[in-house]
């Protein structure tokens, strides 16, 4: 009778063993496939404000990072190269990396994307939205222009980026958004938040 209570106690032992090692193995699976699409995120440009283009100077040295919002993390390519993901913790504004390539940058980045959704910050949802955006100069507080790749119909661009800016400001601020080609003196001119009446 002893023998088969320590045979079934070991059987139980042995079950809750599996049970746990299946979850830890589960959790680790989903951690990579996390970060995985994470990667992978570089594959999609979704016209959202969930990706951004920021650009800034250390020294006479640029950098440029594109941050796509993916799930509850952001990834992270910089100067044309995939640098990894960061997060916010939970309960602080703390910003997190296990990136080696990401970790100089974080601070820059975290500021950039606290101010994102501000006028400055504006830049960084276009370029993040339209690739065919290849530079950005703010001319006065209230005029940016933008710069197109030479391929684009600026005329089509423009009609379509007069319809779609409204879904994309995030600020109460007036600006006047010149659009041209690169090496075109030719422009057009979108008014964004006009009041009207």
């Amino acid at each position: 009778m002893e023998n088969i209570l320590i045979k079934k106690t070991d059987n139980k032992l042995i079950g809750l063993m599996a049970v746990a090692f299946g979850l830890a193995g589960m959790w680790i699976y989903l951690r990579s496939r996390k970060q995985k699409a994470a990667q992978q995120a570089f594959d999609f440009a979704p016209f959202s404000k969930e990706r951004y283009v920021f650009n800034w100077h250390k020294g006479r040295r640029p950098y440029q990072a594109v941050v796509k919002h993916e799930g509850d993390c952001y990834a992270v390519q910089m100067n044309g190269a995939y640098a990894g993901v960061m997060w916010r913790g939970e309960g602080n504004n703390n910003w997190y990396t296990r990136d080696k390539a990401l970790k100089p940058h974080i601070n820059e980045i975290s500021e950039q994307l606290a101010t994102v959704f501000s006028l400055q910050g504006f830049p960084a949802i276009l370029q993040g939205n339209y690739p065919e955006i290849i530079a950005v100069n703010w001319k006065t507080s209230e005029t940016l222009e933008l710069i197109l790749q030479a391929a684009t119909d600026l005329e089509v661009f423009a009609a379509f980026l007069e319809d779609e800016v409204p879904n994309l400001v995030s600020f109460p601020e007036y600006l006047d958004l010149i659009v041209k080609k690169e090496n075109e003196s030719y422009f057009k001119i979108i008014s964004v938040n006009v009041r009207r009446g």
